[in-house]
């Protein structure tokens, strides 16, 4: 499905466009095109391949405004399975998982992290269940 998203770079909102296809092979597949940039990456699911295109992103110190990407956004692994990815709890410090986002839905920039910051603030998460 393409759908017109928001790309930060270097502190400027740019549009890009953003098509996400289900592979013959049942993967999961983003492309990315923005400001004369390409990036297509694959994997078992969108939030996974989400998470690539971040990656790649970080490098050109661009981030993508949507839900995937916020600091606080983490998909089950059933939410894996049955939407390939495409849905995320957004998850509070102490509080189990319920409020359910689409990784593609814009999100405010102030929420939006690195993969690293998001990986943290999930384990975070996680041990805080536990206290």
């Amino acid at each position: 499905m393409e759908r017109i998203v928001a790309i930060r770079k270097n502190g400027v909102e740019l549009q890009g466009v953003l098509n996400d296809v289900t592979t013959a092979d049942h993967r999961a597949q983003i492309t990315l095109n923005y400001n004369q940039t390409s990036l297509t990456k694959t994997a078992d699911d969108f939030f996974d391949a989400l998470r690539q295109i971040r990656l790649e992103l970080e490098t050109q110190n661009a981030m993508i405004l949507c839900n995937g990407a916020r600091i606080d956004a983490y998909p089950s692994g059933m939410s894996c399975q049955m939407s390939l990815g495409r849905i995320v709890y957004l998850n509070q410090t102490g509080q189990p998982a319920k409020q359910k986002a689409a990784i593609f839905d814009k999100a405010d920039a102030d929420w939006v992290a690195s993969v690293a910051e998001q990986d943290k603030y999930h384990r975070d998460w996680l041990a805080s269940l536990l206290q």
